[in-house]
């Protein structure tokens, strides 16, 4: 799957899960996003300056925890797809069922690691999709 469409599916879920979030957020390229606060002036700035701090991690440290949420078992099972969520609440990364081998569906272990390494990714390259303003 080419990166513009993985893009739109990120961009098209995100929105349906964060439609009446109460905060500004901005999508980056690898499915992760930041939530800013209410008085950021500057999206696109503050975000790519927390996801520069909080997008990698150090093994053996807080940061590099993580939770998996299936959203087929939440309150949003139009979803498809899994939230990984780390240490600090501002930061959560998507992962499509797109981008794994779905037969068997694979084990929350395969998906934190691979949440984590997208937020990796989104740290290093810091590229915005979306962003969304309250």
């Amino acid at each position: 799957m080419n990166d513009n469409v993985l893009s739109q599916l990120y961009i098209e879920r995100l929105q349906i899960l964060f439609e009446t979030f109460p905060r500004s957020w901005a999508l980056f390229a690898h499915g992760t996003c930041v939530f800013v606060g209410d008085e950021a002036s500057d999206i696109a700035q503050e975000a790519s300056s927390f996801i520069a701090t909080h997008g990698p991690y150090h093994v053996a440290t807080p940061s590099a925890d993580f939770n998996v949420t299936n959203l087929a078992q939440s309150k949003f099972p139009q979803v498809p797809g899994w939230l990984v969520t780390f240490n600090n609440p501002d930061i959560i990364t998507y992962v499509a069922p797109e981008e794994l081998d779905a037969d068997p569906p694979p084990q929350d272990l395969v998906v934190g690691l691979l949440g984590r390494s997208k937020r990796a990714q989104d740290g290093e390259e810091r590229t915005i999709i979306h962003m969304r303003q309250v």
